[in-house]
């Protein structure tokens, strides 16, 4: 099994390097950051750290850009060239070597179709209180179809 990794970015300079470098220990076949229009030095930081960097708008460039987390996600997928995509955060302070391993080694078994890590988020100063995605969208869409996994 082939393992890329797409990086959804936009303005991620402080964390970039470091989130590339934990991916990149992992040997995946590829690290694609799909930067979101960065300002800052985002695209050539995670370049420097050894990942290929993608513009959201040069995946299907005649399909105009929604703004949003989601569209750097499905554009990435369009990007990849593995069998496994790993998504990890561009922001993830806590990434580190065996993070990608670890969420692609579930999907040996044939039954398995979704793997999602569970971490603390900081959010500004307070300790937690991040991850609004998995908030406010992935929790309640498990809690609803798949009850089971919701506890």
């Amino acid at each position: 099994m082939s393992v890329s990794v797409v990086i959804p970015a936009l303005n991620e300079e402080p964390t970039i390097v470091h989130v590339v470098r934990a991916c990149l220990a992992d040997n995946p076949l590829e690290v694609l950051v799909i930067d979101a229009d960065s300002t800052d030095a985002t695209a050539a930081e995670a370049t420097r750290a050894g990942a290929r960097v993608i513009n959201w708008r040069d995946v299907f460039s005649d399909v105009p850009v929604r703004p949003g987390k989601g569209e750097s996600l499905w554009r990435g997928v369009h990007a990849s060239s593995g069998d496994i995509v790993v998504f990890v955060d561009a922001d993830l302070e806590s990434a580190a070597p065996g993070l990608v391993q670890a969420l692609a080694a579930p999907f040996a078994d044939e039954a398995v179709n979704l793997v999602k890590p569970v971490y603390s988020r900081t959010f500004g100063d307070q300790p937690t209180g991040g991850g609004r995605v998995t908030e406010l969208t992935a929790k309640p869409l498990l809690e609803m179809f798949f009850p089971e996994l919701s506890a």
